[in-house]
């Protein structure tokens, strides 16, 4: 056996490492990033609320709903989370209804269709 062989065990323990190695690096950065990517998840869902009912003044969350108030405090509607199977995988999305029953305003959060045939939803 040649001396500049590496043995399995020996390469076994370098890929461990570096396995190792790398997974610390990328909890490090996850946890760096964590509060930007919630922050962004945040505004992304208040700029889904303006569009699906745009007298929106301030909201509520509770569980899978919206608490829908205007400028005057006054409860105005709701907007639901839903998802529903696809053909690629859930679909989800948010429905605003008024207090008359009209549907104010529908935005798929997110899905999994094929892009350009399926995503056209």
């Amino acid at each position: 056996m040649k001396k500049d062989e590496l043995s399995p065990v020996k390469l076994s323990i370098i890929l461990f490492l570096i396995a190792g190695f790398s997974g610390c690096i990328l909890s490090f950065v996850y946890s760096i990033t964590q509060p930007r990517i919630e922050g962004n998840e945040r505004l992304e869902e208040r700029a889904s609320i303006k569009i699906i009912m745009p007298a929106v003044k301030s909201f509520k969350q509770e569980k899978d709903c919206y608490l829908i108030y205007n400028s005057k405090k006054k409860l105005i509607g709701y907007i639901f989370k839903t998802e529903s199977r696809g053909y690629g995988g859930l679909v989800k999305c948010s429905v605003g209804i008024d207090f008359n029953g009209k549907i104010t305003g529908v935005k798929v959060a997110s899905h999994k269709e094929t892009p350009g045939l399926g995503s056209r939803i």
